[in-house]
């Protein structure tokens, strides 16, 4: 008897034994070497292993045998492989089927046109090409491995699948039949309802819907487009979560969120980042960066775009900056509202009130609102300052800048005067119900009071400490100013 290691362990080779068959006659090849000629359903046996046919010729001398018409192989009760004909190896287990093969397993079936079969391994193998079907999946590829034992297969090169719940395209691509999910090894293109997904990395699962994408995913859905690098989304729920770097972009709406945390709802198409996330708003033929602990975007029962910012609010833009407390921002008017105890700095002016608005008109900076203790400042030498304050200031701007304010009820001014070569020469002190000021070159360059007379006084600067003068409430926080986007990842200094 012959041995044969196979996977580093030595066996008895058996010789394959003729089960049955309808007639027997012993001949010689034109090699001269014996050959037994079977027909009529003829069946062989190895171990488990069994395999039937129309006609088989068994050469005695080298246990091997070629197996014609209705081919069928099987091991147990777990593997059926059909063809049109076999050439199987006794002494080392390999079977090779051609034309029609067809492997059947678990309610999956497998057609190509040649497999190889290892009977010690357990598994089979195709180059040329195959076709798998059953349990709602339809995948081809140009090579195919199928392990019995651990009922996984795999599969590579041109790696296509129509499956009941999603499409894809795949490099490598492999599947168990058991919990019926897929894993993905290297560029796969995937479809799953509305959504398209690019990864090269990860898993789905069918029985539950549920996956996870790593390297470089990319999920379309219309005009919205996820880029992470580790995503896990339920189809079931449409519900995805990402826990590294990931990118959100919505083209419609000119806008891209960023961040290394982040939860999904596309049905409701709402996004909540909530580490280190950043939005990014084209505005004014520029960007306006925003940077919160939690952002959060959605669309309300109209469907208008909306986002939330809280906590730690801080916004960067080159000629716009902000803090606030929280911020929010619809479409449907498009104002940003700013709350709690927000500054807003506009070149060298500081902007301040219990709440702040801010309207855009086709996409540019339109008005401005400070809601109640309306405070603006700037500043006019070291430590003093141009201050105006009401109970709430109203402006517009004109192309990206301050135009005009108009401080309603109490209004109070600080105004410091200057000579023709910019030298101070004295301040002016102000109160009147209204007051009206204009902007040029970032500074006020001229104030009107209506409303009734103003309360007013003129002092030459020798004759005052510009420092003193601070209308109540004011405070310069130009320390806590980000000057810059990559400050809005920064920690806001404390006085």
């Amino acid at each position: 008897m012959l041995t044969y290691s196979a996977l580093g362990q030595s066996s008895i080779r058996k010789k394959l034994e003729i089960m049955g068959a309808k007639t027997l006659f012993t001949d010689t090849t034109s090699a001269g070497k014996k050959v037994q000629v079977l027909k009529g359903n003829v069946k062989l046996k190895q171990d488990s292993v069994f395999l039937t046919g129309d006609q088989v010729l068994f050469y005695i001398e080298t246990n091997a045998a070629d197996v014609y018409g209705n081919v069928h192989i099987w091991k147990g009760d777990s593997l059926d492989i059909y063809s049109d004909s076999l050439f199987y190896n006794g002494e080392t287990g390999v079977a090779v089927l051609k034309n029609n093969v067809r492997l059947d397993q678990q309610g999956l079936q497998l057609r190509t046109d040649y497999l190889e079969y290892y009977k010690d391994q357990d598994y089979a193998v195709y180059y040329n090409g195959g076709h798998v079907t059953g349990d709602n999946l339809d995948l081809k590829s140009k090579i195919g491995y199928y392990y019995n034992r651990t009922k996984r297969a795999y599969f590579k090169d041109s790696v296509v699948v129509k499956g009941d719940q999603y499409d894809l395209t795949s490099d490598t691509l492999e599947y168990d039949t058991e919990t019926k999910t897929s894993y993905f090894h290297g560029p796969t293109d995937i479809h799953i309802g509305d959504s398209d997904i690019y990864c090269e990395s990860g898993w789905y699962s069918e029985t539950t819907g549920k996956s996870r994408f790593g390297k470089n995913t990319v999920l379309t859905d219309g005009p919205q487009t996820l880029h992470s690098d580790s995503l896990d989304y339920d189809s079931n729920t449409e519900y995805g979560e990402s826990y590294k770097a990931f990118k959100w972009i919505d083209t419609t709406q000119n806008i891209v969120l960023t961040g290394e945390e982040a939860q999904f709802w596309k049905q409701e198409e709402r996004v909540i980042a909530t580490k280190k996330p950043m939005l990014i708003y084209g505005i004014d033929k520029d960007s306006l960066y925003l940077t919160a602990d939690t952002l959060k975007a959605l669309v309300d029962s109209n469907n208008y775009r909306e986002f939330y910012a809280f906590n730690r609010v801080k916004m960067y833009k080159s000629n716009l900056q902000g803090l606030a407390d929280s911020l929010f921002f619809s479409y449907k008017d498009s104002v940003i509202r700013m709350y709690d105890d927000p500054v807003l700095w506009q070149e060298n002016n500081q902007l301040t009130g219990d709440t702040i608005y801010i309207t855009l008109k086709n996409n540019q900076l339109h008005r401005l609102d400070l809601k109640r203790k309306g405070f603006i400042a700037n500043p006019a030498g070291n430590d003093f300052y141009n201050q105006i304050k009401g109970r709430n200031i109203f402006g517009f701007f004109k192309q990206g800048d301050l135009n005009s304010l108009t401080a309603i009820g109490n209004g109070q001014s600080v105004y410091f005067a200057v000579d023709d070569s910019n030298a101070y020469i004295g301040v002016n002190e102000a109160k009147c119900s209204d007051i009206v000021m204009g902007f040029k070159d970032h500074q006020v360059d001229r104030i009107r009071f209506e409303g009734g007379p103003p309360e007013a006084k003129f002092s030459p600067i020798q004759q005052i400490d510009p420092t003193a003068l601070k209308l109540e409430g004011f405070q310069w926080h130009q320390e806590k100013r980000p000057l810059s986007k990559k400050d809005l990842l920064l920690p806001v200094p404390t006085p």
